[in-house]
């Protein structure tokens, strides 16, 4: 589902071993158990291919790296190896992206099947240091802290077709994208609750990413 393009972009980043700061996307597939108890192990990995390849088609197209597939979950970096400017902007517009084209397929499963599928996002940005490249494409990441753990703990509190990203992140993106603040989370494991958002929709009007939000100051 990788692009060939993308893909020998992220082959060519390298990074073995380098701390990166990324935007951990942890995506899962909510309603996958019952659709799979009735349609048999045939037909329902045939489904699961479409959604699967839907949301690393989402990851592809903002030049993200797909981490790990997990059944009916996937995790996804943007920043490393392939790194960009606006990596957390990417990850959030993927992350609608991905509720979009899962809902609509999932249209015709409940059609079909009368079985009903979301998705549930969660979003955090931190460090974490690459361990493995190989040439196909099998990445795996050591975190440094709890990076990845947070982004799967929030995506864990989302309600299915919802997508939660951690305050580090929203402050990040937050003039791009309706917000909506869910104030701190009790997350499992964690120690102190975690603030988090709900990211809505894009913006009509885009606003600034950058500054110190309510001043501004011409150019001296």
């Amino acid at each position: 589902f990788i692009p060939a393009d993308v893909a020998q972009k992220i082959l060519s980043a390298g990074g073995l071993g380098e701390r990166r700061t990324v935007t951990a996307l942890f995506c899962y597939i909510v309603g996958s158990t019952p659709l799979g108890e009735r349609l048999g192990p045939e037909r329902f990995k045939v489904v699961m291919d479409q959604v699967l390849g839907r949301i690393i088609t989402a990851v592809a197209r903002y030049e993200g790296t797909v981490a790990q597939v997990m059944g009916d979950g996937l995790l996804a970096f943007f920043g490393a190896p392939l790194a960009h400017e606006d990596d957390p902007e990417r990850a959030v517009r993927a992350a609608l992206d991905v509720r979009e084209a899962v809902a609509t397929y999932a249209r015709d499963l409940e059609t079909a099947y009368g079985v009903a599928m979301q998705v549930r996002v969660g979003l955090n940005t931190g460090p974490v240091v690459l361990s493995r490249v190989t040439d196909v494409l099998e990445v795996a990441y050591n975190a440094l802290g709890d990076t990845v753990t947070t982004a799967a703990r929030l995506q864990g509190a989302a309600a299915p077709g919802t997508i939660i990203a951690a305050a580090v992140t929203a402050r990040l993106v937050g003039g791009l994208f309706d917000l909506r603040s869910l104030g701190p989370l009790a997350l499992k494991g964690k120690e102190a609750p975690v603030a988090a958002v709900e990211i809505l929709d894009r913006r009509e009007v885009a606003g600034k990413v950058r500054g110190i939000a309510g001043l501004a100051s011409p150019l001296v």
